[in-house]
């Protein structure tokens, strides 16, 4: 028995179990598309079930950060009663809350501050959903709790393996699955696109139905093109920060490789979106970027000019191919009839207008929020804004509160981190300030991730000088 547990510990044992593990989720998708069956969908949920006890616990933190954008696979088709990801999220949660009851594990101070934090903001979010009870859905509010409780559960999860680069890798892998199918059945596989769309992606049947699909902003298995280019510019960030954590240790180049083709490949199905959020927050971390690795070279100057040269006469080559000439004409249309600052937000200033005036309006719901996913008397559009949606939703106790959970998971010594820790920041905020993030699994996944780096990085401050200290006394012993 011992000896067969350790033919599984071996590492390419294991990664040979992940991608077998990969390719049948992949086919069992695909497979229920085609057929109805829902065996396929039942075994896609058992993947993560399996994980929270087999291996012991070990392995369960990775198979949640690859599974995260990967909900809708495992939702049967008009089934009410949630996805069966959602269900083993929270029994997930309910056994890791347990161990450490059971077996009194105990906490570090940032894992009990931050657990102080979460309790205080689940308080004023019941107060939030008892003041406005006639307004709330139930299924709503419990699956948005679930997915918070992912957060705490993840970060003080004593069993399970926590290396940065693997959760990193599932993290991405999962995102890459949640594209590339959606995408061979939208784009190659046009005979099963409906089926496809109608099977996990029903709320886009009409916007794909326009035109005949031609004029189709690719959405991912997200469901929508800003929030699939939010998740991808997040796991391209998190995969550059990854790749150059450890200074004292530069990547390989087959790491820098593989790195840069799987960005790149992520890249295109962002374009195929057709955000403008996303050409201006990727233009943004491709400058600091480079300002970073070349700030000290002679050749910034003409590098930044070459970059910018190239950008230009990308779009001046993708603008004569009529198939891509529909995503660049989104770029770069703006339509100043209403202002144009009011055209580069795509109508954002309008909705936050509308929220804000109501929400002043009312100080009591301003005080205490209006419940989840209430939208205003004066507007049909969601939020936009991770501001606004918080004061909205819970008013603003709740978003002081939420503001200092978050912080707390993203604290780090910032005048002494490298510039890469700031890239999944700067995509936090950037899109914050455009969309509602507040419900999205994906974010509350790439906060953990953040964390763990963090976590990592000020455990090797704090053990480099304790090296140094055991050096200079080695070198003083061989005097």
């Amino acid at each position: 028995m011992k000896k067969s547990w350790l033919f599984f510990q071996k590492k390419h044992v294991l990664l040979f179990l992940a991608i077998l593990l990969i390719c049948l989720f992949s086919i069992s998708t695909i497979l229920y598309v085609l057929n109805r069956n829902p065996a396929f969908i039942v075994f896609n949920g058992l993947l993560p079930l399996a994980s929270i006890f087999l291996f012991k616990g070990k392995y369960r933190f990775y198979v949640f950060c690859f599974g995260i954008t990967l909900v809708k696979f495992m939702s049967l088709t008009n089934w009410s009663y949630g996805s069966f990801f959602t269900w083993n999220v929270a029994l997930y949660s309910v056994v890791v809350f347990l161990e450490i009851l059971v077996k009194r594990a105990p906490l570090s101070t940032s894992q009990k501050r931050l657990l102080t934090f979460f309790s205080v903001f689940l308080i004023c979010i019941f107060l939030a959903e008892l003041v406005n009870v006639e307004n709330i859905s139930l299924s709503k509010f419990a699956t948005s709790l679930v997915y918070w409780f992912l957060v705490p559960a993840m970060i003080i999860d004593c069993k399970s393996k926590k290396d940065l680069k693997t959760a990193v890798i599932a993290f991405s892998a999962g995102l890459f699955i949640s594209n590339i199918i959606p995408l061979i059945f939208l784009y190659f596989w046009k005979s099963q696109s409906v089926p496809f769309l109608s099977t996990y992606l029903p709320s886009v049947m009409d916007t794909f139905s326009i035109n005949g699909g031609s004029a189709f902003r690719f959405t991912g298995l997200l469901g929508d093109p800003n929030h699939n280019s939010c998740c991808i510019l997040l796991a391209s960030s998190l995969l550059l920060l990854s790749l150059f954590k450890d200074t004292s240790c530069p990547p390989t180049k087959k790491a820098i490789t593989a790195t840069s083709i799987t960005i790149l490949c992520f890249q295109v199905f962002a374009f195929l979106g057709g955000s403008k959020t996303y050409l201006l927050c990727l233009l943004l971390l491709l400058v600091i970027f480079l300002v970073v690795k070349f700030r000290k070279s002679e050749f910034f100057l003409p590098a930044l000019i070459c970059f910018f040269s190239l950008l230009i006469i990308v779009f001046i080559v993708s603008a004569s191919n009529p198939y891509l000439y529909i995503y660049i004409k989104r770029f770069i249309l703006i339509d100043t009839r209403m202002g144009l600052f009011h055209s580069l937000t795509t109508g954002r200033t309008s909705i936050y207008v509308s929220y804000i005036s109501e929400m002043l309006s009312d100080p009591f719901h301003l005080l205490f929020g209006h419940g989840i996913d209430v939208g205003a008397s004066t507007t049909v559009f969601d939020k936009h804004s991770v501001i606004v949606e918080l004061f909205w939703d819970f008013g603003v106790l709740a978003a002081f509160v939420y503001s200092l959970f978050i912080g707390n998971i993203l604290k780090f010594k910032y005048h002494k981190a490298p510039i890469y820790y700031f890239l999944p920041i700067l995509v936090f905020l950037f899109y914050g300030l455009t969309l509602h993030l507040v419900y999205k699994e994906y974010i509350l996944v790439g906060f953990v991730i953040c964390y763990l780096f963090n976590k990592n990085y000020q455990e090797k401050q704090s053990e480099a000088p304790c090296l140094n200290k055991n050096r200079i006394e080695n070198y003083e012993v061989s005097i």
